[in-house]
């Protein structure tokens, strides 16, 4: 009987391990009660082609499907949605209402499916790690404040790429882009600048155990000679009604030709 539960205990420990490198997500996430969050799951690039899925449940062979990203199934609450290209698939979770754990998974046919596990954990006052939003908007060559909001320094919050590199101190960079952190009582404030289009993705506030993600989009800065094309029409415009407003003044009741832009333009003073 012995030998058997430590086969039993080999196996699980075999099954949940294998995949998890493939596959990467939050440890834990903390929600209030009724709100919306979305987590993002990183996955090998060789997945692509594959389908992904959210599943419910502590252990991974007894989980229960929840939404699938193939659209074969629609959750009333939950949404999966897979960035091909970024090689990450989101799960939205709206209305949430009990704690439990998941599973972001990949289906392997005929093999084990790759899968990384989190801890949904769902409070009636405020979350142990939130953000205002889960997603800011910036623009080449600027920057982005992110205040991520806990409670109480001794939980050591970082500023960390999804997936990626954190910065541990007051600043650093990140893909090229310079990172300022301020501490507060119960909060911290994460200033990104010198922005590019590579740093749009998934960056995180990150605790020992806690994890909340932050999505950063990064547009590209219209130029000079972009702008300069709109101006010579607006500047027509301007001298065009000009020109109107005084040849009515002297020449009213007289029809007039003003030579502007591509035509000739001729009408009838009033």
């Amino acid at each position: 009987t012995a030998m058997h539960l430590n086969c039993l205990l080999f196996i699980f420990s075999f099954i949940r391990l294998s995949g998890a490198q493939d596959v990467t997500t939050v440890r834990q996430i903390s929600v209030q009660r009724g709100q919306s969050v979305v987590i993002p799951c990183l996955y090998n690039q060789k997945y692509t082609s594959s389908y992904k899925y959210l599943s419910a449940g502590y252990v991974w062979l007894l989980s229960d499907y929840v939404d699938f990203s193939d659209q074969r199934c629609h959750h009333k609450t939950v949404f999966v949605s897979d960035d091909t290209e970024g090689h990450i698939f989101t799960v939205r979770m709206d209305d949430v209402q009990e704690s439990g754990s998941y599973w972001c998974a990949i289906h392997i046919p005929s093999a084990f499916d790759k899968r990384a596990g989190f801890f949904l954990d769902v409070t009636a006052d405020s979350p142990r790690l939130h953000v205002t939003s889960q997603t800011v908007m910036g623009s080449e060559n600027g920057s982005v404040t992110i205040t991520c909001y806990h409670q109480g320094v001794q939980y050591g919050v970082k500023w960390c790429k999804f997936g990626g590199q954190c910065i541990t101190g007051a600043s650093g960079t990140l893909d090229g882009a310079s990172v300022e952190i301020r501490h507060g009582l119960r909060n911290m404030t994460v200033s990104m600048s010198r922005l590019k289009k590579k740093n749009t993705g998934w960056y995180c506030c990150s605790t020992e155990d806690l994890q909340m993600p932050v999505h950063i989009t990064v547009s590209q800065k219209k130029s000079r000679s972009a702008e300069g094309q709109q101006s010579p029409v607006t500047t027509a415009t301007v001298t065009l009604m000009l020109a109107q407003t005084h040849t009515t003044a002297f020449l009213q009741g007289r029809t007039v030709q003003l030579f502007g832009l591509k035509y000739l333009l001729k009408f009838p003073l009033r």
